[in-house]
């Protein structure tokens, strides 16, 4: 989620050049409805569907973010703006009101069973055992660390959580990554990455990716032991310009990793090499994988949320807390 203060529109001139030329291109053929942009592609295979298209399965919001899979037909999506949050059905495509705490959630994330939410506006990370009321009432909450000076908290942006129920969370404001460990326990697991905002971690959870918001980066860390990590190195760069946009990221069961940018979602093979861009009509924020198969792109849009078929499912979560 980008900080609400920061919110601009993408940079729409600036040095041209053949690259420029050809994103913009590719831009205008979203004029035709329910079509996808794709546009640069190296080496590897895209994991895209080449019969499907993007398409726009919800418009109401304000500004969505945070989508996530619940294991059981819906997707999960917060309104941001709105202090909501909304569930998808695909095979009814119908949307309903969760009876969520209004607040303004900025990232979920199912694992074990368990829907794990960032709390931006009130400064905690929320672990959800279920979606009925009465559930949602029994939400557990874990504090990222002290108070500034000001009196205010460390405020999570997006999150991720392993199979053993260890949370890794961004918190942009600070440039830390906080971990929440499966006993409570928090520490900082790094403070090396400018701006974190989107983070994801590899289907057999030894690599964290973090995507660093205004330089566009992607930077990875092998994971030692949980809130423990290696050394840093650079994994992309999103060179789409000036306009800032390092934002949600996804992963899929290939390893392929999964960011918003300013125009578009950028997809790495686990080498770094750059497989697709999927060009968006208005910024992308966020993305996850859905579906019955796991293989649908959910990407979370300025303007709404959008579907994609893709070739490859997204990482299957676990049904309960594994040992390490």
């Amino acid at each position: 989620m980008k900080e609400m203060s920061e919110m601009t529109c993408p940079q729409m001139f600036g040095t041209f050049s053949l690259n420029t030329a050809a994103r913009y291109i590719s831009l205008l053929c979203l004029s035709l409805p329910g079509s996808l942009a794709l546009g640069a592609k190296s080496a590897g295979e895209s994991p895209v569907d080449p019969d499907g298209s993007l398409v726009r399965v919800g418009d109401t919001f304000s500004l969505p973010d945070g989508p996530a899979w619940d294991g059981s037909g819906e997707l999960v999506v917060s309104d941001v703006k709105d202090q909501s949050v909304h569930c998808y059905r695909p095979v009814e495509k119908s949307w309903k009101a969760v009876p969520i705490e209004s607040a303004r959630y900025s990232g979920f994330f199912v694992q074990c069973g368990t829907l794990y939410a960032a709390d931006n506006g009130n400064g905690v990370v929320r672990r959800f055992p279920g979606m009925t009321p009465e559930q949602i009432d029994a939400a557990e909450t874990y504090s990222l660390g002290e108070p500034d000076k000001k009196g205010k908290p460390p405020r999570p942006n997006d999150l991720v959580v392993d199979r053993q129920g260890n949370i890794y969370v961004t918190v942009t404001g600070r440039n830390e990554v906080v971990c929440v460990r499966s006993d409570g326990t928090t520490s900082v697991a790094t403070t090396g990455v400018i701006s974190p905002n989107g983070i994801t971690m590899s289907p057999d959870e030894k690599t964290l990716y973090v995507a660093s918001y205004k330089p566009k980066t992607i930077e990875k860390f092998p994971v030692v032991s949980p809130g423990v990590l290696g050394d840093q190195q650079r994994f992309a760069v999103m060179d789409d310009g000036d306009a800032p946009g390092a934002d949600g990221m996804a992963i899929d069961s290939a390893g392929n990793v999964y960011c918003a940018g300013a125009t578009a979602v950028w997809i790495w093979n686990s080498a770094g090499q750059l497989l697709e861009t999927v060009e968006c009509p208005t910024r992308p924020i966020n993305a996850t994988f859905g579906g019955a198969d796991r293989k649908t792109l959910f990407i979370a849009c300025f303007d709404g949320v959008y579907a994609l078929p893709m070739k490859i499912s997204g990482v299957k979560p676990a049904d309960g807390l594994q040992a390490n």
